[in-house]
């Protein structure tokens, strides 16, 4: 059985402004330097859609024991982000480094001007690990470490939007 995350938050500027901020790779390495995500970019692809892109993530979080024990300390993943111009956002996938079980955590991020040049961004997802015993648990984990992330980065571009007059 699968756990949902729904994640939304205002930012102080136009949805066009935060989209074309955040499909920006310039930004998008700077975004994650500043919330302490390793990035490296493994493709990087301009479509007449959007950008689609996929980089490997490493998050400068501490796994858990019982993840220790199926993983060992490799916490690392493959995001692959599918921007699409017109409907302002993106479909997302991650492929967690293990091999084991079966794996399905997918999503997507949309922004919607909410007036008073102020826009809401929502990202919704699906964590689903087949993994007899600790699949919640780990599904859990993974939920818990991208609300974080995406905690952090909020702040990081709200503050980023003002200082920049945006």
């Amino acid at each position: 059985m699968a756990n949902k995350m729904y994640i939304e938050d205002r930012y102080p500027c136009s949805a066009q402004t935060l989209y074309e901020l955040l499909a920006s790779e310039k930004f998008d390495n700077e975004l994650m330097a500043a919330v302490n995500i390793g990035k490296e970019t493994l493709e990087y692809k301009e479509t007449e859609q959007g950008a689609k892109l996929r980089v490997r993530l490493r998050p400068d979080t501490a796994l858990p024991g019982f993840m220790k024990k199926i993983v060992g300390n490799r916490n690392e993943y493959e995001e692959v982000r599918e921007w699409d111009k017109s409907k302002l956002g993106n479909h997302w996938t991650i492929d967690p480094s293990f091999p084991i079980g079966k794996i399905d955590i997918q999503g997507t991020l949309t922004i919607k001007d909410s007036g008073d040049h102020q826009c809401t961004r929502v990202v919704e997802g699906t964590f689903s690990v087949g993994i007899p015993l600790v699949g919640g648990k780990i599904e859990k984990f993974i939920i818990g470490q991208t609300e974080d992330s995406f905690k952090k980065s909020t702040a990081w571009t709200i503050d980023y939007i003002k200082k920049n007059k945006l």
